[in-house]
């Protein structure tokens, strides 16, 4: 029996400040992209670059789970010079927490971009990764 506590994105959040990922996600808002759609796509496609960039081992179960939700429009792009302000800044140095922090952050932006679903499909996906 493993005293360990089951695996949940929304435990990494809670002591991430979320006014940052409400904020990128109300610039996401007031930017060029006015469809919804759109702007949950440009979302989906800045949580996969901040995944990419700090927490590289999650990135391919994040994409497949995004592309079989979103077959048609998974991801959009994005001007990042535009966004660039708002976006996270996380320490340089690789390390476990830092991987926690990241999680922590994209399940808070991907709540308020209400991508819940996706969310608990990329939950389920990185827990069989770590049972393997």
């Amino acid at each position: 029996m493993s005293n360990k506590k089951p695996f949940s994105l929304s435990s990494l959040s809670k002591n991430f400040p979320l006014d940052q990922p409400c904020q990128l996600w109300a610039v996401i808002q007031a930017s060029s992209h006015t469809d919804p759609d759109e702007q949950k796509a440009v979302a989906r496609a800045i949580a996969k670059d901040i995944l990419s960039t700090y927490a590289n081992r999650y990135v391919n179960a994040y994409y497949h789970e995004v592309c079989q939700l979103h077959s048609g429009r998974p991801f959009a792009a994005y001007n990042i010079t535009a966004l660039f302000r708002d976006l996270p800044k996380f320490a340089k140095r690789a390390s476990k927490k830092r991987e926690k922090t990241v999680l922590g952050w994209v399940y808070g932006f991907l709540t308020k971009a209400g991508e819940e679903e996706l969310l608990l499909a990329f939950e389920k996906s990185i827990i069989a990764s770590l049972a393997k």
